[in-house]
């Protein structure tokens, strides 16, 4: 999956996206993710969680703010059974009945980890929409 300017298109691919089931605003975020594997580099990485918004009946998804960047950052060696979490609540993001959202997890900074582009491993979150 191709992330550009904030967007990313799912047209072709399969995705995981959930329609919104009411009218309402998302209000909280909370997200954890926990690596498979250990890795070998210097550095640190900071994954981050977003919410991506598509209108009904579309494929294009645009990032919204609901984000949190999870902690602690993953950095080598990463404890085997540590898991990065963060909760957070934020400014409300309007969404519409049958809106489509894609929870994201990337990679939203990394320092000297000479070229590492993702990282294995499995991910939750929920979100709260009032």
């Amino acid at each position: 999956m191709l992330m550009k300017n904030n967007t990313i298109d799912l047209t072709n691919l399969f995705n995981e996206a959930f329609p919104v089931p009411c009218d309402g605003k998302i209000t909280a975020i909370s997200a954890s993710f926990f690596p498979f594997d250990e890795f070998i580099f210097e550095g640190s990485i900071t994954i981050r969680a977003q919410i991506f918004l598509a209108p009904k009946g579309s494929n294009i998804f645009t990032g919204t703010s609901a984000s949190v960047d999870l902690a602690p950052p993953i950095t080598d060696p990463f404890p085997f059974g540590q898991i990065a979490f963060a909760s957070a609540n934020i400014p409300p993001v309007p969404v519409t009945v049958d809106d489509r959202l894609l929870m994201v997890f990337y990679i939203s900074s990394a320092t000297d980890t000479f070229g590492i582009a993702d990282i294995l491993g499995k991910a939750s979150a929920a979100i709260n929409i009032v």
